[in-house]
């Protein structure tokens, strides 16, 4: 049977992970309960990442 992912891709810095001491999915949850939601730059920087690492 056919199958798919799907991936919550969420920018978090070094700043972010010190911040909430936590990483993960600890930090997630943090940084959305916090309301924190990423800025466009930060998710238009991982998406050039992910690009670059995928080969896309």
């Amino acid at each position: 049977m056919p199958g798919h992912l799907h991936f919550l891709v969420q920018p978090a810095r070094r700043e972010d992970m010190a911040r909430f001491d936590a990483y993960g999915p600890v930090l997630q949850l943090a940084m959305s309960e916090a309301n924190r939601p990423p800025g466009a730059a930060a998710v238009e920087d991982i998406c050039a990442r992910l690009r670059a690492a995928l080969g896309t």
